[in-house]
């Protein structure tokens, strides 16, 4: 019955001992605040890495006057990869990535499968000692579109021209693209502005000539930081 007993007591002391150590180490844990977050940039379009990219870690706190500040920034090497260690004395922290003539977008999808807004910036999770983030970034372009209005032209035709990925974002949310509209038979430039590079715009527009209307579609390949020339003839 004592060798029971004993057996017993060594077993309890034993978890005792391993309650203690888990109890230990988690407050090391926890009082622990250092934190490293690293990555690597890439170009989305052609997956190369990018160097030369500011990668910013900022705070946000609860004050007012200044609710958000940059803790740390450092620039991409020339593998695109990256590594900031700091400490964590605020409840949020954020990751963002400024290169001149690239962007960055993280979109969500609404409830039409379709994206819905954006984020140009990634969280960082409160409890991870350490993350690994991937930036794939945007090349960007500006497209001019001229509209010219062919043979048989009439005084009273109405162009109506839409770019669904041109002006569509706007201050973290996805809008309905913009309409330009054009009349008569003069020829017309329109500045589309800075756009997603490396990829075909779609432009759709509908074309109102003696009174009938026609729906008709297009599109265009964008060449990075420069500007693109479209003529588009209707």
């Amino acid at each position: 019955m004592n060798l029971f007993f004993s057996k017993i007591n060594v077993i309890g002391l034993s978890l005792i001992a391993l309650l203690l150590l888990f109890t230990a180490c988690t407050e090391d844990s926890i009082l622990d605040k250092t934190r490293k977050v690293s990555g690597v940039v890439t170009d989305q379009a052609t997956g190369k890495p990018l160097d030369g990219v500011w990668v910013i870690l900022i705070a946000d706190d609860d004050n007012i006057l200044f609710p958000s500040h940059e803790v740390k920034s450092v620039m991409t090497d020339a593998t695109g990869k990256f590594e900031i260690t700091y400490e964590r004395v605020e409840d949020t922290y954020r990751v963002e990535v400024s290169k001149p003539w690239y962007t960055y977008r993280k979109f969500s999808k609404g409830k039409n499968g379709f994206p819905d807004a954006y984020a140009d910036f990634q969280t960082l999770e409160y409890f991870k000692k350490e993350e690994n983030i991937a930036f794939p970034m945007y090349a960007l372009g500006t497209l001019e579109v001229k509209l010219q209005n062919a043979a048989p032209a009439a005084s009273s035709d109405v162009i109506a021209l839409t770019c669904p990925n041109c002006e569509s974002e706007k201050d973290g949310l996805v809008r309905a693209p913009r309409v330009y509209t054009s009349k008569g038979t003069q020829d017309q430039t329109l500045m589309l502005g800075t756009v997603a590079a490396n990829t075909y715009l779609r432009l759709k527009y509908k074309v109102t000539h003696n009174g009938q209307t026609q729906e008709l579609k297009d599109s265009v390949y964008v060449q990075p930081f420069v500007l693109n020339n479209f003529d588009l003839h209707y």
